[in-house]
């Protein structure tokens, strides 16, 4: 077999290509069941998550409600 020439090796590139050059991108894990693999799947995968956090907005950290666990207003009464 015979190698290939410098002006493939220029030209050519391993992996994925990038979603935007001017931003890298990670790769990031995450935990799911079964049933909601085959709803994101269905939803649109990796573009359908990324158009979400892009479109969602932060939320002002002195207005921001606690989210889920403990805050203890269950126990103060209010």
């Amino acid at each position: 077999m015979t190698e290939p020439s410098d002006t493939d090796k220029k030209t050519r590139r391993g992996g994925r290509a990038p979603l935007d050059a001017s931003s890298p991108t990670v790769i990031v894990s995450v935990r799911m069941s079964e049933k909601q693999r085959t709803k994101l799947d269905k939803l649109g995968g990796g573009p359908w998550v990324r158009e979400r956090i892009d479109r969602a907005r932060l939320p002002d950290e002195e207005t921001a409600k606690p989210r889920g666990g403990s805050s203890g207003a269950k126990r103060r009464g209010q």
